[in-house]
């Protein structure tokens, strides 16, 4: 019994000093007062910091750095440090890959996977037309009373 009791003293004094690290994984982080978006800013972290874990509420993690408290969502940390960028390609390859790859996609395949668009729908749409966003913002927004639908539908019926 005796053993026992030792024991859970140990365990509990030891537990604090073995605080689990975490790493910011994003290329900013920001520590917040309490767990929510809308809480007050308390720091911004940079991608690679560490902090120490000190609670887990739901998504949220409260996170100790320097001498500063607060919270931090779990999707922008990890127990590992960030892993750099890993090329499998490299000298005149990996030049003229850069110079012709493309950075983020076109408005035009933007805005159709937005709309639900498959891939070879949108690989038709931007390269067969341009899209009038302004006009297409102007349909979707357009408000038909049903007795204008009806009369509309007596003068196709004739």
């Amino acid at each position: 019994m005796y053993r026992m009791i030792l024991a859970c003293i140990c365990t509990l004094v030891v537990m604090p000093v073995c605080a689990e690290t975490l790493y910011v994984q994003s290329v900013k982080a920001k520590v917040l007062s309490a767990p929510s978006f809308k809480a007050d800013q308390v720091l911004e972290l940079s991608k690679g910091d560490a902090v120490e874990l000190i609670e887990q509420k739901g998504a949220w993690y409260q996170v100790s750095h320097s001498d500063h408290q607060g919270w931090v969502s779990r999707l922008l940390v990890a127990p590992h440090p960030p892993r750099s960028k890993v090329s499998y390609i490299s000298g005149e390859d990996a030049e003229t890959i850069d110079k012709g790859a493309r950075v983020r996609a076109s408005k035009v395949a933007t805005a159709g996977a937005a709309r639900g668009l498959s891939a070879d729908e949108r690989r038709r749409a931007s390269t067969e037309t341009v899209a009038d966003f302004f006009a297409l913002h102007r349909m979707e927004t357009l408000s038909v009373e049903n007795s204008e639908v009806m009369t509309f539908m007596q003068g196709v019926k004739q």
